[in-house]
């Protein structure tokens, strides 16, 4: 069974933040980020899945910049045997383009399951 699980890449919320200078973005300066824990719950759910089911691959999918890398490698060091990067230049606000970008991902990798956080 191959198995996909979307993942984000989100501040930790016990650190102060900042709005950006364009008054939309956060200023990332100074932030600790890390897998949304949803996320790494969809992640042990699958690893889960695949013990149980001899065969079966755990792919982990993130979209966005180079940064993302470290949350697919934690991602990775759960126990997930692939990760895919999405690359884009910055993770765009738009949930109906998150959503096509992993859509198509989707579509062609041939999932039989495919895991969300929240």
């Amino acid at each position: 069974m191959k198995i996909a699980v979307c993942i984000k890449r989100v501040p930790d919320m016990d650190v102060r933040f900042r709005i950006g200078a364009d008054n939309v973005s956060v200023d990332e300066a100074g932030l600790k980020f890390d897998i949304n824990d949803f996320d790494a719950w969809a992640v042990e759910a699958a690893l889960q899945l695949r013990d149980k089911n001899p065969g079966s691959e755990v792919t982990v999918i993130s979209l966005g910049p180079d940064v993302v890398q470290e949350t697919i490698r934690k991602a990775l060091s759960m126990g997930a045997d692939r990760g895919i990067q999405l690359k884009t230049d910055k993770v765009p606000f738009d949930g109906l383009a998150i959503a096509k970008a992993l859509a198509e991902e989707l579509k062609t990798g041939g999932y039989d399951l495919i895991l969300f956080g929240k």
